[in-house]
Formats: structure tokens, C-alpha cells, sequence
């Protein structure tokens, strides 16, 4: 499987296609210049129709690119900000305090902790 990374902002957006590997195959900035997301319809060149999935950070500008790929049948996921520093900034030693509860999927596809 592939993965798709955006960084999302008001007038551009990041792209970074993985490989299986973990290795970058594709990065390039997008300007949204009609605010909309068809500017990324370039990445479908380089996964394909299938196989891939789209990780982003939510954010005031992730709803245009979470619907551009969820209408497109893309699996679509999307982190809170907060929780993804939480996870990054923690040893192991914290990391055993943490409240050992799944993540719930909140609106349009965030995971909260």
C-alpha cells in the first residue's frame, strides 16, 4: 500500500506519495488557485486508482482535500494536531501513563485519544 501526506494550508497544499518501503516517491507543493482541491488529481498519476490512502492533520483547511479524495472513494485518515504531538513528544516512560483507551473516530474521519 501506498500512502499519501498532506500538509494543508490556505493557499498550498504538500503532497508526499511513500512507497511500500517507506520510501519518498513523489513530492510536490500544490497552490489552490480556485479554492478548490483538482490540483491533486496529479497524484492519482503516480498510486493509481486504489491502493494508496490519505493521512493529513485536521486543521480549518482540511475539509476541501478530505472531500476531494472521499468523493473519489479514497480511504481518508486525519489526525487532531494536538494528539499526534502528544504521541511524538513522549518517551516510553510516559507513554506507560497514558490511558490505555482506543482512539475514537471523530468528525470526518479525526482520531482522538
Amino acid at each position: 500500500m501506498r500512502y499519501i501526506g498532506l500538509d494543508v494550508h490556505k493557499d498550498n497544499i504538500t503532497a508526499c506519495i511513500l512507497s511500500d518501503a517507506g520510501k519518498v516517491v513523489f513530492e510536490k507543493d500544490f497552490k489552490k488557485t480556485d479554492g478548490t482541491c483538482d490540483c491533486l488529481a496529479e497524484l492519482f498519476d503516480h498510486v493509481g486508482k486504489s491502493g494508496f490512502c490519505v493521512l493529513m492533520e485536521t486543521g480549518t483547511y482540511a475539509y476541501p482535500p478530505y472531500r476531494f479524495f472521499s468523493d473519489r472513494g479514497c480511504a481518508v485518515d486525519c489526525v487532531h494536531a494536538q494528539c499526534l504531538k502528544i504521541i511524538t513528544q513522549t518517551d516510553k516512560k510516559k507513554l506507560r501513563r497514558l490511558p490505555k483507551t482506543k482512539p475514537e473516530k471523530s468528525s470526518y474521519g479525526s482520531y482522538r485519544l
